[in-house]
């Protein structure tokens, strides 16, 4: 389950093929709305008539990935996850594990429940300029100030982050709620990043910088780009990464999980390291941790293998251990980065292409209106939105036959559907087993 979207909402955009400015809401002499059917986007759909808005589109954006999830079994793309899951047991309940070790002497692995587990650890974050100024340019000499720049010097960072690993997101001050600023709904993408020397530069397109306090309210008029007021002037710049050496039950890798057993703590579990916060070993409701790593067995099929450790900071090491006379975890958390790029996918079936055309047009099926009150306003919305489970044709509508089987997908009969479902029918992940 994900409640932000993976693909950006600029992506969807340029797949869509809408304008850049009036899809964010802005319009001036420079970039005009030049047709009363091809109006402005708006950021909710109250503030329109009979259009969605901006966070409608998200939303259908998340649909689709889970929808995409849901059948592959891996997500299109990258995110961070951290999931509960129930700790191995042998199949006879009167036995259970001393160690984390399985009867072939490697660790104890669990599924995941998802594919392409790509790293074990948190999404943590390394400010490298909070407020970095903004600077306005015209890239294409029409007088518009199209692209925004951010330049970030690097001296002192340990390590020196790489561009992949750079995102921008807007300032606390700059966003209409009292939530953190660091979510993926107020990261600015996507960009351009270089790095040469210590010398960060970020070039993004400007219209992706509206200062989002602008969106809100009812009644939103058009806003101006060239208005001093429309764009932010500075935004936040952070390493993003994967932590993996987390040494407390708040960033670890892995957490195991023990229940009290009734009537009283049966086992002497003292020195193994457990912690109950406020609660106590006698309470039924309370619940012990230890902090735990993790390995990737099999990272395409969501095979990890968590294990209890301790920390040496003298060493700076991590010690894997027995939970000795204590029993069995009950539980255990893991935290991961799980996603695949569509190049992996290649490497593995005969898919050519891209996740982003697949994820915008089963989002553009998803949508339960058009974005402009006219149907025709955008032909290419409308395409993905029609529905192929209709007996007759429309005449300015190209008529495609399909199948009951193509019909009988499981997304639904909308074009956007039916090219989603036959892009990805085949590249779907099982776990096989030999009885």
């Amino acid at each position: 389950m994900i409640t932000n979207n993976i693909l950006p909402l600029e992506t969807f955009r340029e797949i869509l093929g809408y304008h850049p400015y009036h899809f964010y809401g802005m319009s001036n002499s420079s970039v005009p709305v030049t047709s009363n059917c091809n109006a402005l986007v708006n950021q909710h759909a109250y503030q329109g008539t009979d259009a969605v808005g901006r966070e409608e589109i998200r939303r259908a954006i998340v649909r689709a990935e889970s929808m995409l999830f849901d059948y592959l079994g891996y997500h299109v793309g990258k995110v961070y996850k951290s999931k509960l899951l129930q700790y191995p047991r042998p199949y006879d309940n009167r036995m259970e594990y001393t160690q984390s070790i399985g009867g072939d002497g490697r660790w104890l692995s669990i599924n995941a429940g998802e594919g392409y587990i790509q790293e074990i650890g948190i999404e943590a974050f390394t400010e490298l300029e909070s407020g970095a100024n903004v600077t306005l340019s015209d890239s294409y000499g029409d007088g518009i100030t199209d692209t925004f720049t951010l330049t970030v010097n690097l001296t002192g960072q340990d390590p020196q982050p790489t561009a992949a690993e750079i995102a921008v997101y807007f300032r606390s001050a700059d966003i209409p709620t009292t939530e953190t600023n660091l979510q993926e709904k107020w990261r600015v993408k996507p960009l351009e990043v270089s790095i040469s020397g210590v010398t960060l530069t970020i070039t993004g397109r400007s219209w992706l910088i509206a200062n989002p306090t602008n969106y809100q309210g009812f009644n939103r008029s058009a806003i101006d780009p060239d208005d001093a007021t429309a764009l932010v002037g500075k935004l936040d710049v952070y390493r993003r990464y994967t932590k993996r050496d987390g040494i407390t039950t708040d960033d670890s890798q892995a957490v195991l999980v023990w229940e009290t057993s009734p009537p009283y703590w049966a086992l002497d579990c003292s020195g193994t390291g457990l912690s109950y916060g406020t609660e106590n070993a006698y309470d039924p409701a309370a619940v012990a941790y230890a902090i735990g790593r993790a390995g990737i067995r099999n990272g395409r099929l969501g095979e990890i293998a968590p294990a209890q450790v301790t920390y040496d900071s003298d060493t700076g090491e991590f010690v894997a251990r027995s939970w000795a006379s204590c029993r069995q975890p009950d539980r255990v958390i893991l935290r991961y980065l799980a996603g695949a790029d569509a190049d992996e996918v290649n490497s593995q079936y005969k898919f050519s292409g891209s996740w982003d055309q697949v994820v915008a047009r089963l989002a553009m099926a998803e949508l339960g209106r058009p974005i402009c009150a006219c149907d025709y306003a955008n032909r290419e919305l409308f395409h993905w939105q029609y529905d192929l489970s209709q007996t007759s044709g429309n005449n300015d509508i190209a008529f495609q036959a399909v199948s009951p089987e193509q019909l009988n997908n499981p997304f639904g009969t909308r074009r956007g559907h039916l090219y989603a479902w036959q892009r990805v029918r085949y590249l779907k992940t099982t776990i096989s087993s030999i009885i």
